[in-house]
């Protein structure tokens, strides 16, 4: 005689067995228990009684709580009783705006479809609106989530090809962004060397001309020192003496900026008139202040000596 231990044990045993095999396959629905959701609740919602859940799903009989995520096998869902309004006018309204290209449109509606319910054919429908509207990265996330979850076996081979396709895609772009930097970056390279160029070039004329504008001046007080027992001598005596008292414009500090130990040109912005200003994380050129724009030291006014 079969005791009603051996017969509970021998159900369970069954219900197991039926597990795997129905299981096996791939799981279609992910349902995460809410808050006063019973096991016969939720399998009254998918169309089954609790038995017939707890077959499929077994591990909802020893545990069920809120949050608990449940797999729940696509085959095994019945006419599932429709407690969740919202969920299918976000879906009939994401299907519309496919069938209407607006494909954004419709992966959004998905998305807000996806906050309510996770499952693999939202995932597909959601990925398949990415990539129709050439968002290649957010369609493979998707397609992986929806394979994932155990997509059924037509629409896993169309997944699968679209997500080799989706891939390819990406890769190509990538490789094109890396190609474009690079020319980027060479263009700014030869911009920057050509700027270089004309940047030295412009401080070796300003420098030339200092050159020569000093040099006129000192053969000039030099002519007139020459002249000896004429009616300005006395002022060529004294224009030697301020001569030669002239001292190079020497620096005070490294920091400094006003001076420049004798080169005549703003040690700030480098004989520009503007520099590249880098502080408080700007990154732009500006006047500079320290010479007015003119490029000379403000101490000598570009002679070098004070």
């Amino acid at each position: 005689m079969i005791t009603n231990f051996q017969k509970e044990y021998k159900a369970k045993f069954l219900a197991l067995i039926v597990a795997m095999v129905v299981v096996a396959p791939g799981f279609a629905l992910e349902h995460t228990v809410k808050r006063g959701e019973t096991v016969e609740s939720v399998a009254s919602r998918y169309g089954m009684t609790a038995e017939q859940f707890m077959a499929v799903v077994p591990n909802a009989e020893n545990m069920f709580f809120t949050g608990m995520k449940l797999q729940i096998p696509e085959n095994a869902i019945k006419d599932p009783i429709i407690e969740n309004p919202l969920l299918d006018s976000y879906i009939a309204q994401a299907k519309q705006e496919f069938n209407d290209a607006n494909y954004k449109e419709s992966a959004k509606l998905y998305g807000k479809a996806l906050e309510l319910e996770q499952s693999a054919k939202i995932y597909y429908n959601r990925g398949l609106a990415y990539y129709k509207c050439e968002k290649y990265g957010n369609a493979i996330d998707d397609f992986e989530k929806c394979l994932s979850l155990g997509a059924s076996t037509d629409e896993m081979r169309h997944v699968h090809k679209l997500l080799a396709q989706a891939k390819e895609i990406e890769t190509q772009k990538k490789q094109q962004r890396l190609q474009s930097v690079g020319a980027l970056i060479g263009m700014v390279a030869v911009g920057a060397a050509a700027y270089m160029q004309a940047k030295q070039q412009n401080e070796a004329a300003k420098a030339n001309g200092r050159r020569q504008q000093y040099g006129t001046s000192t053969v000039s007080s030099q002519g007139t020192s020459d002249y000896s027992g004429s009616e300005d001598d006395t002022s060529t005596s004294t224009s030697n003496t301020v001569s030669n008292s002239r001292k190079k414009c020497m620096k005070l500090s490294a920091s400094d900026n006003a001076h420049c130990n004798g080169s005549g040109v703003c040690s700030r912005c480098n004989g520009d008139g503007k520099y590249y200003d880098t502080s408080f994380g700007l990154s732009k050129w500006v006047d500079c202040k320290t010479c007015g724009g003119s490029g000379e030291c403000p101490s000598c006014d570009g002679t070098g000596y004070r």
